[in-house]
């Protein structure tokens, strides 16, 4: 009889495609958290943030607004890979690529970059010197 090495007890956590769902529920989570925070008037970028950066209300409230629905089509998009390549097998320079990989490849690729883009055109708001920054938080903050 074959012995079993792990004494873990196995979740569904564990398996791959669970993988790919929480990463779905935590980015819509968080939106439902930002929004729910503008919606209630307790901003959570601004108590957090608000000792760095030194944005006016309508500042905060649209850097915000414009990260909440970044964390939504995060979601949608990673639910489109996810459910897309689900059942794919591509061979790509001698790799055997199937959904999870195609996924991780899209995290890795296309996901991370892009939220380092996303951020970075949040940032220079924050330097904008203190008699410009009404307009600059209005007009130049998170690239919208």
């Amino acid at each position: 009889m074959p012995t079993k090495t792990d004494t873990r007890p196995s979740t569904v956590w564990e398996e791959p495609n669970a993988v790919q769902i929480k990463v779905t529920i935590f980015n819509l989570l968080f939106a439902v958290f930002l929004f729910g925070g503008l919606w209630t008037g307790r901003n959570f970028f601004k108590y957090v943030f608000d000792k760095t950066f030194h944005y006016t209300r309508e500042g905060w409230d649209k850097f915000t607004w414009n990260f909440a629905w970044f964390f939504v089509a995060t979601a949608v998009a990673n639910e489109l890979v996810r459910q897309g390549f689900a059942h794919a097998h591509y061979e790509f320079s001698g790799y055997k690529l199937d959904g999870i990989n195609i996924w991780i490849l899209f995290k890795l690729f296309i996901v991370m970059p892009l939220s380092g883009l996303f951020t970075s055109c949040a940032k220079p708001a924050a330097s904008v010197p203190v008699a410009a920054r009404r307009w600059a938080i209005t007009r130049d903050c998170c690239c919208f």
